[in-house]
């Protein structure tokens, strides 16, 4: 997560004034401050990674990493920035990763399989609050498709809805979130904006 150059992904691929996401809520909460990952420069994040490999017990003097890919549906953006990633982690890290498309259909069941080593996935939020994001992590939720679960996020997610105090409520959001940025089993990378084409003689 750490080596992905979200600056990169949002200036020269998407281009439509996309942020780089270094935590899951957007910006623009009322309220709410959001948690955030450590933010690196490039080469301080590619030696924290290794070393976080080694850790793990991955590089020299350790196991090989076994081949990761990178699943996505089709979209030519998609793509891109999937490709991006994976050659990042080849560059940096030495670890084999390759691309995975698959129509949409497809891509969903492979999803709520989780038969993916790592995949693309999105949500637009139903209202302007951090809930409708980190609600999706809860253990076994509908909406989280990557097999992750933490009862002190659950606790936490579920504490927030009975909690009458806004300013409470919004500092227990924040801790799980938090939570899920410790343990990464999602890996930001930008936040979506809205994209109109106007014409300047329309008006009223």
């Amino acid at each position: 997560a750490i080596t992905v150059n979200r600056k990169d992904i949002v200036e020269k691929i998407t281009k439509a004034g996309q942020l780089p996401a270094y935590g899951l809520v957007p910006p623009g909460m009322v309220g709410y401050a959001p948690a955030q990952m450590q933010i690196l420069g490039a080469a301080a994040a590619k030696e924290k990674a290794r070393e976080l490999l080694a850790e793990a017990g991955y590089g020299p003097g350790g196991k090989p990493f076994p081949m990761m890919e990178v699943h996505y549906n089709t979209l030519e953006a998609h793509r891109d920035i999937a490709e991006v990633v994976a050659q990042t982690w080849r560059d940096q890290l030495g670890i084999d990763a390759k691309l995975q498309n698959q129509e949409w259909k497809v891509y969903l069941d492979t999803q709520n399989n989780l038969g993916f080593d790592v995949s693309r996935s999105a949500w637009i939020g139903d209202s302007p609050d951090p809930n409708t994001f980190l609600d999706m992590f809860v253990t076994g939720g509908e909406n989280n498709k990557t097999g992750w679960g933490n009862a002190e996020y659950d606790q936490l997610i579920m504490d927030s809805a009975s909690e009458a105090d806004p300013t409470a409520r919004l500092a227990l959001l924040k801790e799980a979130e938090a939570i899920l940025l410790d343990e990464m089993p999602i890996i930001p990378i930008y936040f979506y904006v809205t994209q109109n084409m106007v014409a300047p003689r329309l008006g009223g």
